[in-house]
């Protein structure tokens, strides 16, 4: 999905050349450090001392529903984990809200030299993967998808999570823009019930989406072939009858476990 909220300009750099190897993660986030708000800007996102992150919070959307959807800082937080290798992040939607909660990559934000100083987006080609359970309360929506700097588009990968009302949740939802071309894959088990690894190995013409580090979909389109970089992004939020319903009746809690990116990598990464 989308984010409507437009950041600060910023510098676009060429993606890196494609490589047929990647041995380590690029970036590798698993939410131990600690999190601070920025003094810069307190309000509006925070960071994480590492600068992979940020959060986007506190601002209001019009995602499709009857009411906006409000982002906020306080439906993001960082916590204990069942493996003591890493934390777990959490984004809420709050029970009866129209709210939720979305982090970003820092880089491609905002130029080199500003407070923070994030500089030009490095995500391009490559192999990304998550850890995460989505919650099993439904009328919401949870994510993870990358997304084109600085604006938000026009391309974007998507692994979605919608769990309406009455839904029988084996599925998971791929979609890549501008093309709109999207599969709504049957997982054979409940994503809800225990967390999986999800990814993508995007090169050019061509992204396979994964699970637990399996491929088990590719998308080729010429929209594929591209120097844009972007951001690595994941949400929640509610609200849309058509994507996710909601508001959910309980606190929909989503768990995230860690974030890896393989720089120019060309084939899945155990």
């Amino acid at each position: 999905m989308t984010p409507i909220f437009l950041a600060a300009a910023a510098l676009i750099a060429a993606a890196p050349a494609f490589a047929t190897t990647a041995v380590t993660p690029t970036m590798a986030e698993v939410w131990l450090k600690p999190f601070a708000v920025s003094p810069s800007n307190p309000n509006s996102y925070g960071e994480l001392t590492d600068d992979n992150f940020k959060i986007d919070g506190n601002y209001c959307v019009p995602y499709g529903g009857a009411k906006p959807v409000c982002l906020e800082n306080a439906n993001v937080s960082f916590g204990a984990s069942k493996n003591p290798a890493h934390g777990t992040m959490t984004l809420t939607v709050p029970a009866g809200q129209y709210a939720g909660g979305e982090v970003a990559t820092g880089a491609g934000w905002l130029p080199a030299g500003s407070t923070p100083p994030f500089g030009p987006s490095p995500y391009g080609y490559g192999y990304y993967e998550t850890r995460m359970q989505p919650s099993c309360v439904q009328g919401e929506i949870s994510s993870f998808f990358w997304i084109e700097a600085p604006k938000y588009g026009p391309h974007e990968w998507d692994v979605e999570f919608p769990n309406p009302p009455g839904h029988t949740f084996t599925d998971v939802h791929w979609t890549i823009h501008p093309s709109g071309k999207t599969v709504d894959f049957q997982l054979g088990f409940n994503p809800c019930e225990a967390t999986h690894r999800y990814g993508f190995l995007w090169v050019p013409g061509s992204i396979t989406f994964t699970v637990d580090g399996q491929s088990k979909y590719t998308f080729t389109d010429p929209t594929l072939t591209t120097t844009a970089t972007g951001f690595v992004m994941m949400n929640a939020w509610d609200g849309n009858p058509n994507w996710g319903g909601g508001p959910p009746a309980a606190d929909a809690v989503n768990y995230y476990e860690w974030v890896r990116f393989y720089n120019a990598a060309a084939t899945i990464m155990p």
